[in-house]
């Protein structure tokens, strides 16, 4: 589901698709458990709630309250990714959204706690956009 990358600044900001879709702004996401392998997060089924800002600059993604997220979003069809690393675990957002509303996969790949054994949550996500600025 990944784009490709556009190159050079042709003067677009961060609110400004190439066309159609926007993503940007913040959005309430509800995501419930699918499958679950970590030793806490609960089983499937279990329900949690997230805010969450997105900038989108053609077709890239980026969170500004998640240092180092990139993603890529397809303006047209709406399929979108977006990942963010860090030490500990890998966050990836993978689904499609109209611009108002999103679904998708919500997978957290990181370590249990009990053994240090990697582990993943996948989650079942949808979303709404409940403001336009970043």
């Amino acid at each position: 589901m990944l784009g490709g990358c556009k190159s050079g600044n042709n003067g677009d900001s961060l609110t400004t698709p190439q066309s159609g879709i926007d993503a940007t702004g913040t959005w309430n996401i509800t995501y419930t458990v699918k499958t679950n392998s970590c030793d806490y997060g609960g089983g499937p089924g279990t329900v949690n709630n997230m805010t969450i800002t997105l900038a989108q600059n053609g077709s890239q993604l980026s969170s500004p309250e998640y240092p180092g997220s990139s993603g890529t979003i397809n303006t047209n069809t709406g399929e979108f990714t977006i990942t963010q690393s860090a030490l500990a675990f890998e966050i990836t957002l993978d689904g499609v959204t109209d611009g108002t509303t999103a679904s998708g996969i919500y997978t957290l790949k990181t370590t249990r706690l009990d053994t240090g054994a990697a582990c993943t949550i996948e989650y079942d996500f949808t979303g709404t956009k409940i403001s336009t600025s970043t």
